[in-house]
C-alpha cells in the first residue's frame, strides 16, 4: 500500500521529520511517498486511492499554515490520517485544529506527533552560536521514528491511536490572541522589513521564487518578481531560493540563510537512524 506523506516545510525541518517517519513506516506492506503540499495542491499527485495519508507542517504562532489551507479543501472520506508538526517553541492548539479539519472532511485520525525542533533564529537565518545552543537530540529523532513504526502497526491492525503529543498547559483558549499578535507582527515584517531589487532578477524567465511559494504570492513580470504582501505568509522560501538575491530583509542582508537540519549538531541521516534504532 502506498502511503502519501503530505507536508509543507520552509526550513526543511518538517521535511526531515517526514523522512524519519517514513523510515518507520517502510515495510513489506507499506510504501511511504513524500509529497510536497504544493504538488498535492496542484493536483500533480493523486491521493484519491490512498487509504492512509500523513499530513505534516511547521507551526507558525500556533497555526499549521499553509497545510491547513490544503487540508480544508481535500476530501479525507474513508482515509486514515496521521498528523505531525514541528515547532521551535509552542504547538499551542495546532494539533487540535488539524484534527478538527481532517475529521470535518471525513477522515479518521489514527495518531499525532508534535516535535520541538529548535533551529537557528526560528529557521530563517543561520547562526553558528545559536546552532551550538540547540543541538538535535537523538531521543527526539528516535521518537519520530517510533511514531512512524506505531502508525505502520495501526495501519496493518486496522485500529489504535498513536498519541505522541505534548501536554499543553495553554492551548486553544489563547489561540485567538496569538493569531492577532501573529498577524500584527507579520504585517510589520512584510511591509517594513522586506526589500526587493530588480537588478539581477529576470522575472518570468527564471520563476524559481514562484515555484516554491505555497500560497501563490509571487507576481512574475518580464523584468522582475514581486511579492504580494497580503498573500505572503513570511515563510521565506522565495528568499532562500532566489539565485540573484532579489528579495532581502532590511538590516539582515549579510546574514546566511538557514537551509536545513544538517546544519545543526546532532543531525543523523534518516537511513542511519532507522538502521541503528532497535524496533522494540
Amino acid at each position: 500500500m502506498i502511503v502519501p506523506v503530505v507536508y509543507f516545510s520552509s526550513s526543511n525541518n518538517t521535511r526531515y521529520v517526514a523522512e524519519i517517519i517514513s523510515r518507520g513506516l517502510e515495510g513489506p506492506d507499506l510504501e511511504p511517498e513524500l509529497v510536497r503540499v504544493e504538488d498535492a495542491g496542484a493536483g500533480e499527485y493523486d491521493l484519491s486511492e490512498a487509504g492512509v495519508v500523513g499530513v505534516g507542517a511547521p507551526i507558525y504562532g500556533g497555526f499549521a499554515e499553509p497545510i491547513i489551507r490544503w487540508a480544508s479543501g481535500f476530501d479525507f472520506s474513508g482515509k486514515k490520517v496521521f498528523l505531525f508538526s514541528t515547532a521551535s517553541k509552542l504547538h499551542l492548539g495546532s494539533t487540535a485544529q488539524m484534527i478538527e479539519v481532517v475529521r470535518g472532511h471525513g477522515g479518521t485520525v489514527i495518531g499525532a506527533l508534535e516535535m520541538k525542533f529548535p533551529g537557528t533564529l526560528d529557521g530563517v537565518f543561520y547562526s553558528p552560536g545559536e546552532a551550538a545552543k540547540h543541538p538535535l537530540q537523538r531521543a527526539d529523532l528516535e521518537r519520530a521514528l517510533r511514531f512512524g513504526r506505531k502508525i505502520a502497526a495501526i495501519a496493518k491492525r486496522g485500529e489504535g491511536y498513536a498519541d505522541y503529543t505534548y501536554r499543553h498547559r495553554i492551548g486553544a483558549t489563547v489561540m485567538p490572541a496569538v493569531r492577532a499578535i501573529k498577524v500584527a507582527i507579520a504585517t510589520f515584517v512584510k511591509r517594513a522589513l522586506f526589500e526587493s531589487s530588480c537588478a539581477g532578477c529576470t522575472g518570468k524567465s527564471c520563476g524559481a521564487c514562484a515555484r516554491v511559494c505555497p500560497v501563490d504570492a509571487i507576481r512574475l513580470k518580464e523584468g522582475c518578481a514581486e511579492i504580494d504582501k497580503d498573500k505572503c505568509i513570511a515563510c521565506f522560501r522565495c528568499f532562500k531560493e532566489c539565485p540573484s538575491g532579489t528579495f532581502s530583509v532590511r538590516f539582515a542582508k549579510d546574514k546566511e540563510y538557514y537551509r536545513g537540519p544538517w546544519q545543526l549538531k546532532g543531525y543523523i541521516e534518516p537511513d542511519e537512524l532507522a538502521r541503528s534504532t532497535p524496533t522494540s
